[in-house]
């Protein structure tokens, strides 16, 4: 655990970049299906999985977006770091938002799910619910995206910099990155996974039924099965 108010270790990592660096599986093992799996290591141990002893209790909700009545729920387990949710989050995600959650057909849930990729997956994540709690599920759902298109450049200061520009304040963002302030709503998160059978990210649930890493056209078929 790097200590509260202490940056994390620079993302270059000597000579391997983040994105070398995950090709030599370092932290965990790409599968074949586009699914960033846990690794024989598991959560235990290293940066990624602190102490949280000394943040506050777990009290945010899951992140939501749609709110149906009636349509399947679409459970997402992510993590910020990871380049497959980048590539959910981009190219995915989109179509799931014109096709289905601006009429409210479904509803979303997003749940942090770091395994670790590097020691951003955790402060980043811990970002996104600070702008969840200061400005609701929306703005963290706009912050997550801005976050995606970012990855390779993760810092405290860049954490910020995003929030400023949704107009929220940069330095509670930042400062919560720092101490892992979400830290036991985060792995509050990682224990629902878990009991769900989640392996890796992105791991995405319509209903129960569960998919891994999947594309546009299989989340759509697996909505539209359920409508």
């Amino acid at each position: 655990m790097f200590a509260s108010g202490m940056a994390p270790p620079d993302r270059t990592m000597g000579k391997y970049t983040r994105r070398q660096y995950l090709k030599a599986g370092a932290f965990g093992v790409a599968g074949a299906t586009g699914l960033y799996i846990v690794g024989a290591g598991g959560f235990g141990g290293g940066p990624s999985t602190p102490d949280c002893e000394t943040t506050p209790p777990a009290d945010l909700d899951a992140p939501t977006l749609g709110q149906s009545s009636s349509g399947p729920t679409v459970v997402e387990f992510s993590d910020f770091s990871c380049p497959h949710c980048r590539e959910f989050a981009l190219n995915v995600m989109p179509t799931l938002r014109q096709q289905y959650l601006q009429s409210r057909k479904i509803t979303y849930r997003h749940y942090d799910f770091p395994i670790p990729v590097d020691d951003w997956s955790r402060p980043a994540a811990s970002a996104a619910r600070e702008v969840q709690r200061r400005s609701g599920d929306t703005a963290f759902a706009r912050y997550a995206t801005a976050l995606y298109r970012h990855q390779d450049d993760f810092s405290d200061d860049l954490f910020a910099s995003l929030a400023e520009d949704i107009n929220i304040a940069p330095d509670p963002v930042r400062k919560a990155a720092r101490d892992q302030a979400y830290c036991r709503t985060i792995n509050e998160n990682i224990q629902k996974g878990q009991q769900k059978g989640v392996e890796g990210t992105p791991t995405i649930f319509v209903n129960e039924k569960k998919l891994e890493a999947p594309n546009t056209k299989q989340l759509t078929d697996a909505i539209d099965q359920h409508r």
